[in-house]
Order: C-alpha cells, then structure tokens, then sequence
C-alpha cells in the first residue's frame, strides 16, 4: 500500500502527469499504523484518462525515467507546479518547487531558477529541456500560487516562499525556516512576449505582505484577455526567514482580480498590470492555505463561479475536506 502527497500534476491530452513529490509504502493495509518507508519519487508518471480504471485493481501507471542532455539534471522537488502549455504544444513545463535532501546519494538538488520542458509525444522519451530564467527570477520558489492560461501559452507564478527541506524529521511541516517571495513570475511558453520568463511586481497587491499557499485561478471570459482569481493564503514580510506557519491568514472574503490585458498591453514594465479588489459576501470558508481552486463560467460569459476544496490551517492544525 502507498500514499503520496507533495508532488505536481497536470493533465495534458488523455493523460495525468505525475511528477515529484514524497511517497510513502506502508507494510501492511493500515495507513499511519503499520511501518512505512518515506522517500520522493524520482521519476514522472503518467496515468491514462481516456479509459475507465479503478485505483485498487485496474490503474496502470507508466513510469518515465527523468535525464538531460545537459550538465545539469532536472530535478526532483516538491509543491512546485506542472504546466500543461499550449494545446497545439505537446510539452509539459515544470516550475518552481522545494528540496528535500533525505536521501543524498540519489538525490539532485534543483539547479538555480529554471523552466524545464518535457515532450509528451514520444512515449520512450526521457530527456527534459532546461531554460534558464535566472534574470527574470533569481529564486526557485514554493507554495506560491499557480494559474495558466493554456490559449494563450501564459503561467502564472504569484508569491510563494523559498526554503530547504533538510530531512525526513520535518517532514510535517516540509521546512524549519522559509522566506516569503514578493512579486508574480509570468511564464511565456509560447515565446509570444519576446521572453520566457517576466516578473510583475505585487508590491501594490500585497503591500509588502507576499503570500504562501495562496490559491489562483484562471477565468478567460473575464475581460478582454481573462483575469486571475487571488484568495487565501498566508501573509507576512517579504525575504525574513520564519517558522512557515508565521504570518498572518487572509480572510477568503477578500478577493484579488487581476486583468490581464493591463499587462500584456506593456509586459516590459515591470510594475505594469492592475488588480482590483471584490469582497465577497455570504457563507464564506474559514481561514486556510494549500487548497484547491477552480474556476467556472456560463456559457454565455454571464457569470464566473469559483470553486474551493480542503486545505489546512497552519495555526491551528485543522485539516479541512470541505467544498465551497
């Protein structure tokens, strides 16, 4: 029996990308009770959608080996994020993430601030393709909050926080000290904005207070170019090394929308891109972090809908496996 958790994941065509992340195999049928063995997993896997399966008894999984045909390997991490590019592009884009060095001997640590690619058409490829984007971002970041936009061949990377993961007695709250990140990376997969990588400030957003475990969405039919969806998270001081469940949780009453036409207009301003405030009312979730965000929309444009599952208090402890 095993478990995993941590890890990044993205549908791309009839198949669930599988990459990263800790696993855990248990001895026996009892989960948190019977010996288990913690680790990551080295490897991307790929599930296939496009037929019926069932986790317990049918679920075949494939398993790709992870190489470079550079110096520098790509690299096995945790909370980082999967992109699943352009329809028309059949690779898959791995961002961000933290380290976790419970096994040296095997592990590769991750190599500066870098995109890497891999494609997704050639079953027996193994071979992943590093960008350096270095200059746009100079820090690998973790827990931040991710969105795409997949026609236009636009991520998003917003906040987040940096920190090591330095052994498997930690592994409950996956770092000792973390540093929160300020500013939104924007990643061009399809080279439509001259750069692969743009950092758009959030400093008039966040008021010096950059987020982690924040949760954003995409919604196309919300202005010109679409829109992001903020809520949630956890706020404090940006690059000031603490415990990671320091700060301040945001009241998921107040949402953050920023219009994506306002940066696309003038992506080379780094402070281009407006956010407007919406407070929402009603039956509002309870302070959390590390949720699921989705996004639905009319079809005739009307209305937007945002959905939210789970998540976690960092203070309190308290899981949640609620929908709202």
């Amino acid at each position: 029996m095993c478990a995993r958790w941590e890890h990044q994941s993205v549908l791309k065509g009839n198949a669930l990308y599988i990459d990263g992340g800790l696993e855990t195999t248990y001895d026996g049928d009892e989960r948190w009770t019977d010996e288990f063995f913690l680790g990551l997993n080295y490897y991307l896997l790929a599930i296939d959608m496009s037929a019926s399966w069932n986790w317990g008894k049918n679920l075949t999984t494939t398993i790709h080996n992870k190489s470079a045909s550079t110096p520098l390997q790509p690299p096995t991490v945790l909370r980082g994020h999967l992109f699943q590019g352009l329809p028309s592009d059949p690779h898959i884009y791995l961002y961000g993430g933290a380290d976790f060095a419970s096994n040296t001997s095997a592990h590769t640590p991750p190599s500066g601030s870098a995109l890497w690619s891999y494609d997704t058409s050639s079953p027996n490829n193994t071979d992943w393709q590093r960008t350096d984007i270095s200059d746009a971002v100079p820090r690998s970041p973790t827990r931040g909050a991710r969105a795409e936009a997949p026609d236009l061949g636009l991520a998003f990377y917003l906040n987040g926080e940096t920190g090591s993961v330095p052994s498997i007695a930690v592994w409950g709250n996956l770092s000792t000290q973390a540093a929160h990140v300020d500013g939104m990376v924007v990643l061009d997969t399809a080279n439509a904005t001259g750069r692969s990588a743009w950092n758009v400030s959030t400093a008039a957003m966040t008021q010096g207070q950059p987020r982690a475990g924040a949760g954003m969405t995409f919604v196309p039919a919300m202005g010109e170019k679409g829109a992001l969806v903020l809520v949630g998270g956890m706020a404090r001081a940006a690059a000031v090394l603490d415990d990671p469940g320091s700060g301040e949780l945001i009241d998921l009453s107040q949402i953050q929308i920023f219009d994506l036409a306002s940066w696309l207009n003038n992506p080379s301003d780094d402070n281009a891109g407006t956010w407007y405030a919406q407070p929402a009312s009603g039956d509002v979730p309870a302070l959390r972090t590390d949720f699921c965000l989705v996004a639905a929309s009319a079809p005739d444009g009307s209305s937007h809908n945002v959905y939210l599952y789970g998540g976690r208090n960092p203070k309190s402890g308290t899981i949640y496996d609620d929908f709202s």
